[in-house]
């Protein structure tokens, strides 16, 4: 894998030296067109589970330039990952210390706990599948201009499916009608 780096400075001098010293050229000459366009992003997570009894709807705007909508999806999804990753090494974290606060235990019978649970197949499916489990419910991406004014609302099932009944006998009633 090639060598990732967060450094600005590094990364233009690392893709100076595989221009001059390796002789590859930036794969943009090799593209007919090199457009970029700015897309914005929406990323939505409702939590079903609140005390209000209706859900709590939490979203971020974001906004990125790429040649394509692919782009966009994937550098958002490395991100959210990213996040999950992150989010499930600080739950560890306060586990360890939960562990070393009960009584009577020292840290060599923590750290055994620990390294035990590391190595056993089950934690390692169960710490995967909480990782997509805290992906959100949805990611829109699109012309900012329009995702500005995106708002996410959520709707209860049964008032859903009777509107959508009413609204059916109502178009086949204006059919019967117009027949």
């Amino acid at each position: 894998m090639p060598k990732m780096s967060d450094n600005e400075d590094e990364f233009i001098k690392e893709g100076q030296r595989i221009e001059n010293e390796l002789g590859f050229k930036t794969l943009e000459g090799f593209q007919l067109f090199n457009g970029q366009a700015h897309y914005g992003v929406v990323v939505t997570d409702i939590d079903e589970a609140t005390e209000k009894g209706k859900p709590d709807i939490n979203s971020i705007k974001a906004y990125t330039s790429a040649s394509s909508p692919l782009h966009v999806m994937v550098d958002v999804w490395q991100s959210l990952f990213h996040q999950s990753i992150a989010a499930g090494l600080s739950a560890m974290g306060r586990f360890i210390q939960e562990a070393r606060e009960e009584g009577g235990k020292d840290d060599t019978q923590v750290l055994e706990r620990i390294i035990s649970m590391l190595q056993d197949d089950e934690f390692a499916i169960k710490f995967v599948s909480n990782l997509y489990s805290v992906q959100p419910e949805a990611i829109v991406i699109g012309n900012p201009n329009i995702l500005a004014h995106f708002q996410v609302s959520s709707y209860d099932q049964e008032e859903f499916s009777k509107n959508i009944e009413e609204f059916l006998k109502e178009v086949t009633e204006k059919k019967d009608e117009e027949e």
